[in-house]
């Protein structure tokens, strides 16, 4: 498994919505093998689903040697085989095509506005989007051609702001009426 870059492998018997119940550092694959695992596998990845307590990060199931109600049916085979499958579904749901941040081309800044926020990151664009909604005028700078500062570098699409800093708190702009219930992806 450390070949296939498996950071952490728990292997459970039975009703195991307990001890997953707060995984959300990293992307979760629930695997059931035969028919039995398979459907506690299906009915944990329900109970998670139904639990609000924390925002969930990107969770797969699989199924070995079983069909399945969802996610991906994978054949009994070598341990590596079933192994580099769970990897390779559990993966494609954190991917994130950095080049979406790119800004486009543009001329000189305004020569007059409201707001000068300096600096593209989280932080400023959160700024940005507040005093366009007070209605100011604002010019964004940035040095580097991409928005979302230190972000925009290491974060994944399993990232979260875990954060007490005022200035993070994202629920207003997820739409959410009131930004109740709301998860900060």
């Amino acid at each position: 498994l450390k070949g296939l870059r498996a950071h952490f492998v728990e292997v459970f018997v039975g009703d195991c919505f307990e001890a997953l119940r707060w995984a959300v550092d990293v992307p979760l694959a629930l695997v059931g093998i035969g028919t039995q695992g398979a459907r506690m596998a299906e009915l944990t990845m329900q109970r998670l689903g139904r639990d609000r307590a924390v925002a969930r990060r990107p969770s797969t199931l699989v199924t070995v040697g079983a069909d399945g109600i969802g996610g991906l049916s994978v054949p009994r085979g070598t341990a590596a085989d079933v192994a580099e499958a769970v990897r390779d579904a559990a993966m494609t749901s954190t991917s994130f095509d950095k080049r979406s941040l790119v800004l486009p081309r543009c001329g000189p800044p305004p020569e007059q506005v409201d707001v000068v926020v300096v600096g593209a990151g989280l932080l400023g664009m959160i700024t940005a989007k507040r005093c366009l909604d007070a209605g100011f005028t604002v010019a964004v700078l940035e040095q580097r051609p991409l928005v979302g500062g230190i972000w925009s570098m290491y974060a994944n699409g399993t990232s979260q702001v875990n954060s007490s800093e005022g200035g993070y708190c994202l629920k207003e702009f997820i739409g959410e009426e009131g930004g109740k219930n709301g998860d900060n992806r």
